[in-house]
């Protein structure tokens, strides 16, 4: 065989392979444990593409553990191969939580436009931003529709359908999902049991979700915790950082935990996933301090100081 008709030979063979062998939209890992449907909220008008993963391992006796994460679009694949690889995993004798990943059915990773009206708290008068970002073009302040949508029409489905542990709820959010975190834990930290606001727009409105902190008298009738977390690049040069401002206005309150996550060499999207990795590990945090390989971690309250590394 003469060296053109090798080469022909491999053009074809690269030709045909890229045809036919290639498929495109493919589904996520995971198979019927991966579950979703759309859903059309009853308080404003917006339509939410909700994605859950159920544990395949037997269920505790008080039901599944369940983590609402928002801006599911771009949190529910990960969050579900997390979940998948403690299920998988027998050593750990550990079932994952049921994933409920709240996104838009716009399918785009981050939907600015809704997200910025949902996850924004209510507020009066005019809107303030820091020079350094600039005016938005989206209505905000639907904090309030948003949370009486998954506490009083979400949750309602969820239970309904599968069996979950009322004790222990999370609920999850990074930057303006934060914010939303945030705005929940200060007004609504009855109907969860942990908090886990990462990368918080704690800046937002002139800093408002700081001020309503300051105005609270907050009062746990059960454990509660909180974890904030930010990347050390989008922290640089703020000392003290915002996160770790709010956590000063919260010492020795009773039944409140509270601990601070810096991720190395993060910046602002780059801290979502190690943020994210917290709400499978919640059980093992403990007053002011994670143990996370290759994260840094610096913890400054009420003169009690932890680092890590």
């Amino acid at each position: 065989m003469n060296l053109r008709k090798i080469v022909i030979i491999i053009l074809f063979s690269i030709y045909s392979f890229s045809n036919s062998d290639i498929k495109k939209d493919i589904k996520l890992i995971g198979g019927e444990y991966n579950q979703e449907f759309e859903i059309e909220s009853k308080f404003h008008k917006q339509n939410y593409l909700i994605q859950i993963y159920k544990p395949k391992a037997e269920m505790p006796k008080n039901g599944y553990e369940v983590v609402y994460i928002l801006d599911g679009n771009a949190t529910f694949p990960y969050s579900s191969v997390m979940a998948q690889i403690i299920d998988n995993n027998t050593r750990l004798n550990k079932v994952p939580p049921l994933i409920v990943a709240i996104g838009y059915v716009s399918k785009e990773l981050f939907d600015v436009k809704a997200r910025s009206f949902d996850y924004t708290p209510p507020y009066n008068g005019e809107l303030k931003f820091p020079e350094n970002r600039g005016n938005s073009p989206f209505t905000q302040g639907g904090a309030d529709k948003f949370y009486s949508f998954i506490q009083k029409q979400l949750k309602p489905v969820i239970e309904e359908n599968y069996h979950i542990n009322k004790q222990k709820q999370t609920l999850f959010g990074h930057s303006y999902g934060g914010l939303f975190t945030l705005y929940a834990f200060l007004n609504h930290s009855e109907d969860f049991q942990n908090f886990v606001a990462a990368s918080p727009s704690i800046w937002w409105n002139d800093y408002y979700i700081l001020k309503e902190l300051k105005e609270k008298k907050l009062d746990f009738k059960i454990n509660t915790k909180l974890l904030l977390s930010v990347g050390e690049v989008e922290n640089k040069n703020k000392v003290p950082s915002d996160i770790e401002t709010f956590a000063t206005n919260l010492r020795n309150i009773k039944n409140l935990e509270i601990s601070i996550l810096n991720i190395s060499g993060a910046s602002h999207i780059e801290a979502l996933y190690p943020a994210l990795n917290q709400v499978f590990k919640l059980e093992k945090i403990s007053i002011g301090f994670l143990s996370a390989l290759s994260f840094n971690i610096f913890f400054d309250l009420s003169s009690f100081i932890v680092l890590a590394s």
